[in-house]
């Protein structure tokens, strides 16, 4: 009688609604409902909600579990193969009886589904590109999770490096002033864990969140800073950062850990793409100069295999890479820095091998400057 009165109640809905006990089981549906089940009120076979849904069987017994221990609806998208077509439905739950309040001794939950999101065809070209679309989305979770990791790994070796210098300035005080040769290499130990502590300072300062900040820099001395992060890498495949800066200052106003980010990103898409080009010893050269029209240009050129000019329009699309274990968020990022900065990013045809990417930002110039 109860579930024959929650069918007339329930066949005003044209969503699918779902009368559940408190295990998963099925005991009442709409038409709505049986239709997503593929099965009628005569047949309906009083299945187990995981026996109805594809997936990961725990999200349905964490969704049943929660309906019935809060008091606030809760919702989960659960994909149901029962019917000819399958459907993933977001559905939200919530407790309509409790076992005090039925003569079943049972907690009732009612489930509504929402939404109907269509299966896509798996062999479809969209399936698979939403498919690699949310694997890269999980992968950009985990560089946040390991962006975390890597910034308390820098303020621990930070620690030590600081030690370390202060321990070899100890050792120069106390040698003997004949003692030149000992000196020496105490000094050489003490220059390369500050420079060392360096780096890892400016690491942390581009892991930790924080506000935009900008302030007055010289673009020279910001690209030079970034060789610093960079150069290891470089040495380890045998490659060379060459600099070409230009003569004069070049004064803007940015925030330095952002447009460090980009320049970064660029040289190591340099650098990956010499490698993947399979060249022995590579020179990636990083330029500066100021055009005519008031604004700094950054250029970086490879030596790789260079970018097909029917890319160039695609470079700059979230999600879309040219590397096997890329996540095409780089460029993307890169460029909405340096719109932000009142510049633009872009790539201009190499007339050789290799790729030459630039991005430009307005100089800070005084009211007296030509």
């Amino acid at each position: 009688m109860f579930y024959n009165q929650f069918r007339r109640f329930a066949e005003c809905f044209s969503e699918p609604l779902l009368l559940l006990s408190e295990q998963g089981r099925v005991l009442a549906a709409n038409p709505a409902g049986l239709a997503l089940l593929g099965t009628d009120a005569e047949a309906l076979p009083d299945p187990v909600l995981q026996d109805v849904i594809s997936g990961d069987q725990y999200t349905a017994e964490r969704f049943l579990q929660a309906c019935v221990h809060s008091d606030t609806p809760v919702s989960a998208t659960l994909c149901f193969t029962s019917s000819d077509s399958a459907s993933c439905m977001a559905c939200v739950g919530h407790l309509l009886a409790d076992q005090e309040q039925t003569p079943y001794g049972q907690r009732l939950l009612l489930v509504r589904c929402v939404a109907d999101y269509k299966s896509p065809d798996p062999n479809s070209s969209a399936a698979e590109a939403l498919h690699h679309q949310r694997e890269r989305l999980v992968h950009v979770g985990r560089l946040s999770t390991m962006g975390e990791f890597a910034a308390g790994i820098a303020h621990e070796i930070n620690q030590p490096l600081t030690a370390i210098a202060a321990y070899a300035q100890a050792g120069r005080r106390l040698l003997a002033p004949t003692d030149t040769g000992t000196a020496e290499l105490l000094d050489k130990i003490n220059h390369q864990a500050q420079r060392a502590g360096q780096v890892m300072q400016r690491l942390r300062g581009m892991i930790r969140c924080r506000d935009s900040h900008r302030e007055l820099c010289e673009v020279n001395r910001l690209v030079q800073e970034t060789q610093v992060l960079t150069e290891a890498d470089a040495r380890l495949h045998h490659f060379h950062i060459r600099m070409c800066l230009a003569d004069q200052p070049l004064p803007v106003v940015v925030d330095p850990i952002q447009i460090q980010q980009v320049v970064i990103n660029l040289i190591r898409n340099g650098l990956d793409a010499m490698r993947e080009a399979a060249i022995a010893t590579g020179m990636l050269t990083i330029y500066t100069q100021r055009l005519d029209d008031d604004y700094a240009e950054i250029r970086v050129c490879d030596q790789g295999a260079g970018i097909p000019e029917a890319l160039y329009n695609q470079l700059f699309t979230p999600f879309f890479t040219t590397k096997p274990q890329g996540i095409g968020l780089g460029l993307s990022i890169s460029r909405s820095i340096i719109v932000s900065h009142g510049g633009k990013l872009g790539v201009i045809p190499a007339s050789g091998c290799g790729a030459i990417v630039y991005f430009t930002l307005p100089l800070a110039l005084d009211n007296g400057d030509d």
